[in-house]
């Protein structure tokens, strides 16, 4: 992928061969510009690549795929709707009935542990709690894939393990396809199923770790020696400033 302007030419990524399977946990690591967030967007069609192609079950991307749930680095929420209006939105968006989905919108609510916010305001949430607001957003019209571009970046470290915790329990009761964006190396080693390690710009895949540790994760899956091992290893990477 190549972002040409009038002043520059920035290769952002290079030889990027990568497959997923259906209902496999991959996350992304990587330094600051590599790319990263730029696969995402490829993946969910909002961007074309300059070479090469992406193909989703079986079909080559030329538009923004239908099928894709996307949780930003921020919460993107309307301020002027309620938990439950901003999850039904990618409803409205697609034309399905709102209603019909009433009791599917509060399960992802209470999946999520929101379940006693449905009706109030963005601006009465913490952090933590807007950004599982627009993971249920994400989920509400039944994807097949989910996209994260570091969710959680933003929030403070306890936060993030809980949402870590939460985040995994999610996946584990959805089964969605799932790519995630972090910066994190234990992140990603705790929730994914695969870690793909990118190079420094252009990104490139330096490295695909299997993750071969048992689900479900906990707190304790946290301090294992075969995930601090395996931290290790992907930081080898691309240096421990980013772990």
């Amino acid at each position: 992928m190549r972002y040409k302007t009038r002043d520059s030419d920035t290769l952002a990524l290079s030889n990027v061969n990568l497959e997923i399977k259906e209902g496999e946990f991959v996350a992304v690591v990587g330094p600051s510009g590599c790319g990263k967030s730029t696969l995402l967007k490829l993946v969910a069609g909002l961007i074309s690549p300059t070479a090469g192609k992406v193909i989703v079950d079986g079909n080559i991307v030329t538009k923004p795929l239908l099928n894709v749930g996307i949780v930003f680095q921020s919460p993107v929420l309307m301020k002027w709707r309620t938990v439950y209006e901003n999850v039904s939105l990618p409803l409205e968006v697609l034309g399905i009935d709102v209603k019909s989905q009433h009791d599917h919108i509060l399960g992802l609510l209470e999946l999520a542990g929101i379940g006693d916010f449905a009706k109030n305001y963005p601006k009465e949430l913490s952090g933590g709690m807007q950004q599982r607001v627009s993971i249920c957003r994400a989920l509400v019209h039944n994807p097949g894939i989910l996209l994260l571009d570091e969710p959680f970046g933003a929030l403070d470290a306890m936060t993030r393990n809980r949402m870590n915790l939460d985040l995994a329990d999610i996946w584990a009761k959805s089964r969605k396809t799932t790519i995630l964006i972090t910066h994190s190396v234990a992140e990603a080693v705790f929730l994914a199923d695969r870690v793909v390690v990118m190079s420094f710009r252009p990104g490139r895949v330096q490295a695909v770790l299997d993750v071969p540790v048992a689900r479900p994760r906990t707190v304790e899956t946290r301090s294992s020696p075969e995930v601090g091992q395996l931290i290790q290893k992907v930081g080898s990477y691309i240096g421990f400033e980013y772990s």
